[in-house]
């Protein structure tokens, strides 16, 4: 299996705050926000799988290369994020006697900032609630191995497994 996906999104956030003051609508500068928000996504990846025997195997890649562009209008500050990344995974399954299974498995993944993690201007709920994103946000990167063994019975089957994950670049909220 292989193929090609390519993604656009753009999204312009134009909010604006007036106050009613002598007849007369005046903006109110600190707190209109007018934020532009650019990304291009493609991706090409490739899976290939095969069963020889008792063992079977899928291994994947693909290659992303993402750009992210964010302008906040009201003060010229523009930020791009362009990167070029690889993502491997690969699935090992062997089966053993009595209808069980054991597989080995790795992947690595990303999880970008969505427009509002980006955002640098502030939202106000309420006094006590303030949320502002950063534009300087890189991505979250994520290596995930997993040890699973899988028990078949005629009505069902049963699973355990145990996992690690190391994620770099992870994107909290403080």
């Amino acid at each position: 299996e292989a193929g090609l996906r390519s993604s656009f999104r753009r999204i312009d956030n134009d909010y604006l705050v007036e106050e009613f003051f002598d007849a007369t609508w005046n903006r109110l500068a600190n707190l209109s926000n007018d934020f532009n928000y650019d990304e291009d996504i493609h991706a090409l990846y490739a899976n290939v799988g095969n069963k020889i025997n008792k063992f079977s195997y899928q291994l994947g890649v693909r290659v992303e290369h993402s750009r992210v562009l964010t302008e906040l209008l009201q003060t010229g500050e523009e930020n791009d994020r362009t990167y070029t990344k690889i993502f491997p995974s690969a699935f090992m399954t062997y089966e053993l006697p009595n209808e069980n299974n054991i597989q080995v498995s790795y992947s690595r993944r990303l999880r970008r900032p969505r427009f509002w993690d980006l955002n640098p201007f502030f939202t106000f709920s309420d006094s006590r609630n303030i949320f502002r994103g950063n534009p300087n946000l890189d991505p979250e990167f994520t290596n995930s191995f997993e040890l699973s063994h899988i028990k078949y019975w005629d009505k069902g089957s049963i699973s355990s497994s145990a996992y690690y994950r190391s994620s770099t670049g992870v994107i909290e909220r403080i």
